[in-house]
């Protein structure tokens, strides 16, 4: 098999995850014995460590990064496209400090067609990249299949160790939910949805602001499961314009909407409006920041992330994983801020 041996390979052959081989073939410790040797067994037979040896005095590693791709799998959808200009700004700024190049490209059309994928990177010709939006398990399989070496940003995949620079959008929406209980509210209600495509990939940021959404409500003893809506649409005005028309057409009662967006926020505003409800007298509402939260009135108060310094950080992480291949992955959480504004205020008291 020689050089042609791929992770692919060596996990079909050990009958493990992509996933187990990355950790085994980078000495990371969160692997099983048992796994370990099934994979280091299966990679010898297959011949990976001799080829591979073969390939390194053939040609010396280069430990530096020069060029990086910015590898976008999300859709690049207008309400979505400020965040990840924030991010791309980031990283220019900070790869342009250190002298690097940086190649972009879309590559959610590929993500269907795995030939059409490993087609794609190869012509690239790229040896380090960062993977921004859904990580989905077919272009990580891809990009470990091509001993690329890549950041996951603003993602991660279930089930695995990698590189990753992610927001704490879990411990964030769990104390953002608290803040509200704190002011009185008990019926609060989350808008957003989980899934993006129709291959069924989450998105790993809404996911985690779902779960702390809940794990809120059910430490205060609450029942939210009638106003936990992760619908199947995107995350767009006309969706939580939807949303909100959901709970209020079916006698859906609550104080206050958390929207995973913005632009979620905006369209549950406009239902209220319609409605003749008040925010945020008779509904209180937080979104997530961007410039259309300070556009709309009330001015929306927001969660925000740090997407230029994500970004940023991300390059430093790739450089430092290039430069230490040994080094096990790493994860970068970074805090999510709460911005007051004029949405949100205690519930009315019952009379």
């Amino acid at each position: 098999m020689g050089s042609s041996v791929t992770v692919r390979d060596i996990a079909r052959a050990a009958n493990v995850s992509h996933g187990t081989v990355s950790r085994v073939l980078n000495n990371h410790p969160a692997v099983t014995e048992e796994n370990r040797q099934r994979v280091l067994k299966a990679a010898t037979e297959l011949g990976y460590f001799a080829s591979k040896s073969a390939r390194s005095k053939a040609q010396p590693e280069n430990r530096t990064v020069s060029e990086l791709g910015f590898l976008l799998t999300a859709g690049v959808d207008a309400g979505e496209q400020n965040f990840w200009i924030r991010i791309l700004r980031g990283v220019e700024a900070e790869a342009t400090r250190h002298g690097i190049k940086i190649l972009y490209r879309a590559i959610g059309d590929l993500i269907d067609s795995p030939d059409r994928l490993r087609t794609a990177l190869n012509e690239m010709g790229l040896r380090s990249v960062l993977l921004v939006g859904d990580g989905d398990p077919e272009i990580v399989a891809a990009l470990e299949d091509l001993h690329i070496q890549f950041v996951l940003v603003d993602s991660r995949v279930r089930g695995t160790t990698l590189n990753a620079v992610i927001s704490d959008d879990y411990e964030g929406v769990y104390q953002i939910i608290k803040y509200l209980l704190d002011l009185g509210h008990e019926r609060i209600a989350f808008i957003g949805n989980t899934v993006r495509s129709p291959r069924g990939t989450p998105i790993y940021s809404i996911e985690c602001r779902a779960l702390g959404y809940a794990q809120a409500m059910r430490d205060a003893g609450l029942p939210f499961e009638d106003l936990l809506l992760t619908g199947a649409g995107a995350l767009y005005v006309n969706d939580g314009y939807a949303a909100c028309k959901h709970l209020l057409d079916n006698g859906i009662a609550f104080t206050a909407l958390f929207c995973a967006s913005d632009l979620v926020a905006v369209g549950a505003i406009r239902a209220l409006n319609e409605a003749g409800l008040r925010v945020p007298e008779d509904v209180s509402i937080i979104g997530e920041d961007s410039h259309m939260a300070s556009l709309v009135t009330p001015h929306v108060t927001a969660m925000r992330t740090h997407p230029e310094q994500m970004g940023a950080l991300a390059v430093r992480q790739i450089m430092s994983a290039v430069e230490n291949p040994e080094t096990p992955p790493l994860v970068t959480v970074l805090p999510i801020d709460l911005i007051q504004r004029q949405s949100v205020a205690p519930p009315k008291r019952r009379t």
